[in-house]
């Protein structure tokens, strides 16, 4: 049963989706806006995770081999951590796909850089995605490496436009 008709008709369009929200994530960081960064960050997380269901139900012969990419790829991993931890507060590692599949964030930081000049007396801060084994990402790399993941697997079988 769908009692509502969905906003998007396929896996491409939420494919063009994430990469509008990564137009987005890179105007908050260009602007050093946080809480539109953090916006867009959540944003493009559910968009790149959720990807997966949509080539589920379009393809359901690539199920097998989108959950496959989810789970060799550390920034989907981050995606689908970022997407359940800030969708339900915390992830429930008891059940779901972190049963067999750990997370892949150990936490979500900031670094910052000191002031350049008097003219730039403030800081610059730089979000990143702390990977459960210890590398730092800032979440534009996570962003722009899931979505290369993603737009492989369109491309590899056969769904680009």
């Amino acid at each position: 049963m769908r009692p509502l008709k969905n906003i998007y008709d396929g896996p491409i369009d939420l494919l063009a989706k994430a990469r509008r929200d990564r137009e987005a994530l890179q105007l908050a960081v260009n602007e050093s806006n946080e809480l539109v960064l953090r916006d867009k960050l959540f944003d493009f997380s559910l968009t790149a995770y959720h990807i997966v269901d949509w080539v589920k139900a379009f393809h359901p012969d690539l199920a097998p081999a989108a959950y496959a990419l989810l789970n060799a790829v550390p920034a989907l991993g981050a995606c689908r951590d970022l997407a359940n931890a800030n969708k339900h507060f915390a992830l429930a590692l008891e059940r779901g796909p972190y049963r067999s599949h750990p997370p892949t964030v150990g936490q979500v930081d900031y670094s910052a850089a000191p002031p350049v000049s008097a003219d730039l007396p403030t800081a610059r801060r730089w979000l990143k995605v702390v990977l459960v084994e210890g590398t730092r990402l800032r979440v534009e790399d996570v962003v722009d490496q899931a979505l290369s993941a993603w737009e492989k697997f369109f491309t590899d079988h056969g769904l680009a436009p």
